[in-house]
Order: C-alpha cells, then sequence, then structure tokens
C-alpha cells in the first residue's frame, strides 16, 4: 500500500469511498475504522451483595462498603427464570467505560 499524501488518508469516508476513490467490501465501514472492537473479556468481573430489586428489572447491587452499581440480570438468569432478591450474592460484570452499571451473570448460593 503506497504511503498516502500529506493531509490525505486512506481510511474509508461516510459511504465508504476512501480518498483514493476505492471502495470497501459491501459497502461497510471495516473495523479498523471503528477501532478496537471489545470483547467479552473486556469486562469487569466484580461479586457484590444485592441491595434492592427495582420493579423495572434492574437490582441496585453492592460492590464494595461506599459503591452501588445499577445492574439488570443477564439473559440466561432471565430465560432459565433464576430469582434474584435482596440479600443474594450475585456475580457481576460492568463495562470499563461506565462503572456504574452492570449485568448480573450469577447468583451464588
Amino acid at each position: 500500500m503506497a504511503v498516502p499524501a500529506a493531509g490525505r488518508h486512506e481510511f474509508p469516508g461516510p459511504l465508504g469511498y476512501t480518498d483514493s476513490g476505492l471502495r470497501c467490501p459491501i459497502g461497510r465501514l471495516p473495523n479498523y475504522c471503528y477501532g478496537r472492537k471489545m470483547s467479552k473479556e473486556d469486562c469487569i468481573e466484580m461479586t457484590g451483595t444485592v441491595v434492592e430489586k427495582f420493579p423495572s428489572g434492574l437490582f441496585s447491587v453492592q460492590i464494595d462498603q461506599e459503591r452501588i452499581v445499577l445492574a439488570h440480570l443477564a439473559g440466561k438468569l432471565r430465560r432459565n427464570r433464576i430469582r434474584v432478591l435482596a440479600g443474594d450474592r450475585v456475580t457481576i460484570e460492568m463495562s470499563p467505560y461506565d462503572l456504574t452499571k452492570g449485568r448480573i451473570t450469577y447468583r451464588h448460593k
């Protein structure tokens, strides 16, 4: 690949065309244009205690003595009808971008 001239780049624009006029496959932007995609392994996994349950299916989970996170049930827990009540020990996954919200992935016995 040739080195682009100053001020020009080879990343596709909004319609999928690069500065050199080449079209990206299927008209979509490749992954390198958006940056690195996050995988499930990039989540932060922590253990906490459910403080309260809200009517909309959200839970207030206390991680440390001072930090409280708003969390919802993961799909497998919802599909298998696992009941989570106040006082249960749970494992939650949080995104590194927003540490105030999470997903409950496991209820400890």
